[in-house]
């Protein structure tokens, strides 16, 4: 019995050992990549002599610098399309404007709080990584299934169009990267500034926009005022 729960305790040591070498290297690596780019960034000057962390050590975990880098984007890709997809779950029960303002309230206060993350993004859009090149395009299409699930789930398209669904749900990605990447290039001060304005116009296009596509009439905008977004 002594010698099961010794076994135990040093299976658990060697858990929370791997746990905070791994949140060593994401830290110090997050930084760097977002910096330098995954091309530019040397693995053991740039990342483990900074992060302490032994080249033995960092191969036991991963195979290279790329794969270092995907795990950090696989890590905050599903925690923010849970954030959304919470957002998401409670469209049925609240105005289209008000679900579409907490959605992009949402998304940038994700940029304020990773802007390393979406620089590393940025920097490796036309990266020439082959390993990177499929997780970008597999991280799209997940985005666009996903959005596209809550629509249908939230009953935004007629008739269950899964293909009307997923078009929708592509051009909402495609025009919120861009949204993205321009709140990203403002100032702490722009941002202060321009936040509740910048959410309301997204909102307005946005929504527009759908409608537009639905072939509906404009969504009335009488709820916007209302919303607890006013900023300090």
């Amino acid at each position: 019995m002594q010698v099961q729960d010794n076994r135990l305790v040093t299976v658990r040591s060697r858990a929370t050992v791997k746990a905070q070498t791994r949140g060593r290297l994401f830290r110090v690596a997050l930084r760097v990549f977002a910096e330098k780019g995954l091309a530019a960034t040397n693995l053991k000057r740039d990342i483990l002599k900074p992060a302490g962390v032994s080249v033995g050590s960092f191969y036991h975990q991963f195979r290279d610098k790329t794969e270092l880098f995907l795990a950090i984007l696989e890590e905050h890709a599903e925690s923010f399309r849970k954030l959304l997809r919470a957002v998401h779950a409670l469209a049925y029960r609240r105005p289209a404007q008000e679900v579409a303002w907490q959605s992009f309230s949402t998304v940038l206060t994700m940029v304020e709080e990773h802007q390393d993350l979406i620089r590393m993004m940025a920097r490796e859009q036309e990266s020439h990584d082959p390993r990177l090149r499929v997780y970008l395009r597999r991280n799209d299409r997940a985005w666009v299934e996903s959005l596209a699930v809550d629509y249908l789930r939230a009953g935004l398209v007629p008739s269950k169009d899964r293909a009307l669904a997923n078009r929708m749900a592509e051009l909402v990605v495609t025009f919120t990267w861009g949204a993205v990447l321009r709140y990203a290039s403002w100032t702490d001060e722009e941002r202060r500034r321009r936040r509740t304005n910048w959410i309301a116009d997204l909102v307005a296009f946005c929504l527009g926009g759908m409608s537009a596509i639905l072939g509906q009439p404009d969504c009335e905008r009488g709820h916007l005022e209302s919303l607890d977004t006013e900023e300090v």
